[in-house]
């Protein structure tokens, strides 16, 4: 549409201007009998020459809109156009005047439909993992498999000459010395080409797809590039010296590209080099100090396969992305590397001459023919949630141009090379699905055993815990599972020494940084020789490049930040998973054999992590100082006793994490097991985060919750007997818990026992291995059924007394 008002016209008079030497005046025919006037400044034609007329209304690039004007006094009906005013000449047709065309073009015809240039042009994106869409061809292959109509397979556009040569030859050779990332090489040298402009079709195709016509031995490579989608790029072979080399840079070396960029390279880029230099960055640009210019007699034509890695990572590394280096990155199939070079050779042969050199190069390192994988139609069925036809999934695959074998109700299928993309069953199943149409697959909801539902028992337990909790105050944080190995292993204190060992997973260091009952079963029953932290192979940041192995640096850093705006105060749960690696496991099958049948596992665990910070404050609070621990310690000990867990205990553990106060740290057993640590903030790591407020943190292993129901407690009447207060003293060793003396008392005391405080502690400065503290009880009695006498209240407590002094290390005071 842009270049509407162009019509194919006929000079059919030419004379000299009567008032300007240099201009013509001219009579030219569009339609038998309709003739048009114009003013020609050009030289290049005469009588009879078919041109192109751009009428009033015309818009011709820059923008420039004709007009009919008088110039020198004679009246101009529109413009005879060169080819650079139509935006179609390459860099060497400027000022060449108006554009020629054959004799056989009827005049009267609209120029863009001579060209082309009307045709509909579909704008496709193509995913990343589509590579082998990325070409005319590909995408032709793409619609063969749809549509499922046959796929004509073009052998050559012609073929390539190999007469006899008359020039002298240079000779050249050719050495791969990176055969893992330069897959396969070919090239060869052709003599006596004539460089210069590109024909017209090849330049309104290369105009169409957005690529600007540089000269025809350059337009030929870009035209095979979009055409079959393998790149190729062509040498000045004049320019080149003794050998090309695919190797990596030199440090220090430098190159200046074809977009007149001068890079210094640093020794880990592969190039294409000869023994002078580098030519071009491998798969990426060329340079423009063997690039193909006006004088170029002798070319050789490269046409290769690089490692999609290393392509990307050099692209990247410059900011240099062009259609080359957008395909290399992605992948390109090595099958037809020579047989594109052949088709190049022939193009170039047929549009600037020339003679091919005998001698060919192809160093390849055949790859081995892809794998054929497995897959029942039970796996189909359990993917889609439908009944798949495995007769359709047989045709679809075929039509993909795999090799496909069909055994009862199973399959194995071999992908062909060009789908880079299809490597595991999963992939066959969404390209089945795919294929077949997602508005075929009904709208069910497929329950698989990992995702929650609502009548998983597990979920509830979990949905149950999250309520109490918001209950208690708490909000809900989420974070991801992925974090930055670097803030992990600061926090939970691995020094550089320590996180090389951590990296290489030595368990003893995990386990001394994070408590080992957080980790699996697996390891507690000693069926795994040790644990390892699980790594991101292709992380989207440093910020994420590891699994994380505790949910406390998380949570940490939500409290971190929200200390930062302001919140002083706050309490916060995360319910999520910790994953790690479980290396050299003996499995069932291979328990009696040796340690090579041993295998490492991925495993992730269910974890409910807390953080508490600061106290609320105001004139009448007086816990303000109160610990945060306390707070943690009282929610945990409320979800215990939701689920009916009654028998527990808080121990001491001398070997804290250090993220945690030494001497503010617990540990929590769970009827014999140990399923929680909780603990203040390390005032080290509150000095070097800045944090100004006490803060603790907890974490439990939530698989002793699952398979125990939530104990509803039912409401009980409230007594009409008084309340009685009684207090008990004893001389306790400071390393004895109290807590273990309150829960005697409890069980001693039964159901007329509603509570039990510590009121009172006092201690001296002994600190020999003896000393002892004294530690207060206050009994909170009431019954049910009867006022408490005195002396049925005394009897109860000689008998409390005797009872606990018998059972534990302590004496009356």
């Amino acid at each position: 549409k842009h270049i509407s008002h162009l019509v194919i016209v006929e000079i059919k008079e030419k004379k000299k201007h009567p008032s300007a030497d240099r201009l013509s005046l001219c009579q030219v025919e569009s339609q038998k009998g309709k003739r048009h006037s114009i003013v020609c400044g050009a030289t290049n034609f005469q009588e009879g020459d078919k041109a192109v007329l751009a009428l009033p209304g015309a818009i011709l690039p820059g923008p420039f809109e004709i007009k009919t004007r008088k110039i020198r006094g004679e009246t101009s009906e529109g413009m005879l156009a060169s080819i650079s005013e139509l935006g179609l000449a390459s860099s060497e047709e400027e000022n060449q005047g108006i554009l020629i065309l054959p004799e056989s073009v009827p005049a009267g015809m609209d120029f863009a439909s001579y060209v082309g240039l009307n045709d509909i042009i579909f704008d496709i994106d193509i995913t990343p993992n589509r590579a082998d869409c990325l070409s005319h061809f590909g995408l032709a292959r793409e619609l063969s498999c749809i549509l499922n109509r046959p796929l004509s397979v073009e052998r050559s556009e012609a073929n390539a000459s190999h007469k006899t040569i008359d020039v002298p030859q240079k000779a050249l050779g050719v050495e791969v010395k990176q055969k893992t990332l330069c897959t396969r090489y070919t090239g060869r040298a052709i003599y006596n080409v004539t460089v210069g402009p590109s024909p017209l079709w090849l330049k309104i195709a290369l105009e169409n797809l957005g690529f600007k016509s540089i000269n025809n031995i350059v337009d030929i490579t870009n035209y095979c590039l979009i055409r079959w989608g393998q790149p190729l790029h062509a040498f000045d072979l004049d320019l080149l010296q003794e050998k090309i080399i695919v190797d990596f840079s030199k440090k220090g070396e430098k190159l200046n590209t074809l977009d007149n960029q001068e890079i210094q390279l640093t020794g880990e880029e592969l190039c294409i080099r000869d023994t002078k230099g580098p030519l071009a960055l491998a798969g990426v640009i060329g340079g423009m100090d063997s690039g193909i210019h006006s004088k170029t007699k002798n070319i050789f034509v490269e046409s290769a396969c690089f490692e999609p890695s290393q392509v990307r990572r050099t692209s990247k590394k410059f900011n240099i992305e062009t259609d080359s280096s957008y395909r290399f990155s992605r992948g390109v199939s090595s099958e037809n590397t020579l047989g594109i070079l052949h088709k190049a050779e022939a193009l170039i042969q047929e549009l600037a001459g020339g003679v091919p050199d005998p001698k060919e190069y192809d160093i390849w390192e055949k790859p081995e023919q892809p794998g054929f994988i497995e897959i029942a139609k039970e796996d189909l069925k359990r993917r889609l949630g439908v009944e798949p036809s495995f007769k359709k999934f047989q045709n679809w695959m075929e039509r993909l141009h795999c090799e496909v074998k069909i055994h009862d109700e199973k399959a194995e299928v071999r992908p062909p090379s060009f789908r880079f993309d299809l490597d595991i069953k999963e992939d066959l199943i969404e390209e089945y699905a795919r294929l077949e149409g997602y508005d075929k697959i009904p709208e069910t909801i497929t329950y698989l055993s990992d995702f929650p539902r609502k009548d998983q028992k597990e979920h509830k337990v979990l949905l149950q815990v999250a309520n109490t909790l918001a209950h208690e105050g708490f909000y809900q944080a989420i974070n991801h599972s992925f974090i930055s190995e670097k803030f992990s292993n600061s926090f939970l204190g691995l020094k550089e020494d320590s996180s090389s060992a951590y990296q290489k997973g030595n368990a003893d260091v995990l386990k001394d940084k994070i408590p080992s009952f957080l980790w699996s079963e697996l390891l507690t029953e000693k069926k795994g020789k040790d644990i390892s932290p699980v790594f991101i192979q292709n992380p989207l940041s440093a910020e994420y490049n590891m699994m994380r192995v505790s949910l406390a640096p998380s949570l940490f850093k939500n409290a971190q930040q929200s200390i930062r705006h302001g919140c002083l105060q706050g309490r916060l749960f995360e319910l999520g998973k910790i994953f790690y690696l479980l290396n050299g496991v003996k499995t069932e099958k291979y328990l009696s054999q040796s340690d090579s049948h041993q295998q490492s596992f991925y495993r992730e665990n269910g974890q409910l992590g807390f953080i508490a910070w600061g106290q609320e404050g105001g004139l009448w609070k007086k816990d303000k100082d109160r610990l945060c621990l306390y707070d943690l310690k009282t929610v945990v000990q409320t979800i215990l006793e939701l689920f009916g867990l009654s028998d527990y205990e808080w121990i001491s553990d001398e070997s804290s994490p250090d993220f945690v106060h030494p001497c503010q740290y617990m540990i929590l057993k769970v009827e014999g097991k140990e399923i929680a640590y909780i603990g203040s903030l390390n005032p080290v790591y509150a000095e070097k985060y800045k944090i100004r407020v006490n803060m603790a943190l907890a974490e439990m292993n939530t698989q002793i919750l699952f398979g125990r129901d939530f104990v509803k407690k039912p409401f009980q009447g409230l007594s009409p007997f008084p309340v009685v207060e009684r207090d008990l003293s004893f001389l306790v060793p400071k390393d004895f818990p109290a807590g273990n003396i309150s829960k005697g008392i409890k069980n001693l005391a039964g159901s007329i026992c509603r509570a039990v405080q510590i009121f009172d502690i006092y201690e001296s400065k002994q600190t020999d291995k003896e000393a002892v503290r004294s530690v207060s009880f206050r009994l909170i009695l009431q019954s049910d059924n009867k006022t408490l006498t005195e002396e049925y209240l005394k009897k109860l407590q000689n008998k409390l007394t005797k009872e606990l002094v018998s059972q534990y290390p302590i004496k009356l005071r």
